[in-house]
């Protein structure tokens, strides 16, 4: 037997670990600042008039949806078998936005992103190690609103990431999980995987708010983040795998799991129209991050910097929303906060960094933001999108790479070597690495709140 070779992802894991202590972009940290003490912190000017007064604002959820991923949204398996039926079906229904990305490659820094318009971190979670710092995030800026607030996820451990305490610190009046409070002994065969199925996760979360002591006119906001599809998507019984009843491979595996995934989401829509109070409600679906299942070679979300790690959808349902498909301008998750204020016509100061989404096709802009991505495993890649270019860069070897995803959707080719460094849209999108730099310092000191602001 010759030498012993690790597998190459492993081998790229202990060299991110490796790169983890001794990270070069430090320097860059240090040498990134502002004069303002608290860049971020300001009061957005709306673009647009709110779409609902605030006599009728509606109660608003969001559906965190685990893992999943665009590359097989409105796709058909070889067989002819769709993957996201239902998900497909209510895309007529809603405003759907093609080019929406996670701003990192896991939960946490997805939830980050969602709930406070706040750049991932590209080192350590915000969650567990920076809860000492001072947030303003989309919960209490919605309570403050009036609304109240509810966190609730699949998986049963809030202490898991710090969740349930970092989600109460940054406004949630309740959170809860689907753990030994919810389940009942009927509930063990439906719980497998990493948590309690999704559909019998929404029907209990949907009779816990039943018995929520709130209001009746009082507004709800409520963010439901799913379990089912998670990695490695293969911890299903047998008798739910419906495409591939046999999987062979790690891709098979992923279908089987988000065609279930997919299919549960009808029981939330079932629970919400069973709810007159809960019928008119605004509904936004949205992936907490993709997931590779190996279009460029990788079966990890730990490794590299391709948009199966970060590309996922969103469909937003509900009252006054005019159905359209938007596939000419990118968002993210950074622009979930904003965009709720300025469609409820919330008007306070707020850290938040995204921009608003548009709610109508009519609304949409006519130039493209900077959307920042993080991957902090890997030794370390941070990216900038403008679409339809997106650029990225190295921390462990400098490397650069510039796509033109419009041209080049599955990023085959580097167009920098003969791009070159000067000509646009490089100098603008390498600015954009100043954004996430500077948000690592301001996490790293505390600075997203003026000392007076605090609570």
């Amino acid at each position: 037997m010759g030498p012993w070779q690790l597998p190459n992802e492993i081998t790229l894991f202990l060299r991110s670990a490796k790169r983890f202590v001794h990270n070069p972009a430090l320097a860059a940290i240090q040498h990134t600042d502002t004069p303002l003490r608290y860049p971020f912190f300001k009061t957005p000017e709306p673009t647009l008039p709110p779409i609902f007064p605030p006599e009728r604002r509606p109660s608003v959820f969001i559906v965190l949806m685990e893992s999943f991923s665009s590359d097989f949204v409105e796709k058909r398996e070889v067989n002819g078998t769709e993957i996201t039926p239902f998900f497909n079906s209510l895309i007529p229904k809603g405003a759907y936005h093609k080019l929406f990305f996670a701003n990192s490659m896991q939960t946490e820094r997805g939830q980050t992103a969602s709930m406070c318009s706040m750049i991932p971190s590209f080192r350590r979670k915000v969650m567990t190690t920076y809860m000492h710092d001072h947030f303003l995030c989309l919960p209490e800026v919605m309570r403050s609103a009036g609304y109240a607030t509810l966190w609730a996820q699949g998986h049963p451990d809030l202490k898991f990431d710090n969740v349930g305490a970092f989600m109460r610190k940054v406004g949630f009046d309740q959170t809860i999980a689907m753990n030994s409070d919810f389940l009942t002994e009927e509930d063990r065969e439906f719980k497998w995987g990493w948590g309690l199925q999704d559909d019998r996760f929404f029907k209990k979360t949907f009779a816990y708010i039943d018995k929520m002591d709130r209001d009746p006119g009082k507004p709800l906001f409520c963010v439901m983040a799913t379990i089912s599809h998670h990695m490695n998507f293969d911890s299903m019984p047998e008798r739910l795998r419906a495409i591939y009843p046999k999987p062979k491979n790690y891709r098979e595996h992923f279908v089987n799991s988000l065609h279930l995934a997919d299919g549960y989401l009808r029981t939330f829509f079932e629970e919400l129209e069973r709810r007159e109070d809960l019928r008119d409600s605004l509904v936004l679906l949205f992936g907490d991050h993709g997931y590779p299942t190996g279009q460029h070679g990788f079966t990890s979300n730990e490794i590299s910097f391709y948009n199966e790690n970060f590309h996922v959808p969103l469909l937003v349902l509900g009252p006054k929303v005019e159905p359209f498909v938007n596939s000419t301008i990118a968002y993210s998750q950074l622009d979930i906060a904003p965009s709720l204020m300025e469609w409820l016509g919330i008007v306070r100061p707020v850290p938040f960094v995204g921009v608003p989404i548009a709610f109508r096709a009519a609304d949409l802009p006519t130039t493209q933001h900077g959307i920042p991505l993080i991957q902090p495993y890997d030794g370390g890649y941070l990216g900038s999108l403008r679409y339809p270019y997106k650029y990225v860069r190295s921390l462990n070897t400098d490397d650069e790479w510039l796509f033109n995803l419009e041209e080049d959707p599955h990023e085959h080719t580097n167009l920098l070597p003969d791009w070159g460094n000067l000509r646009e849209p490089m100098p603008t999108l390498v600015r954009d690495l100043a954004d996430i730099y500077l948000n690592q310092r301001l996490l790293d000191e505390d600075r997203f709140i003026p000392s007076e602001k605090r609570k």
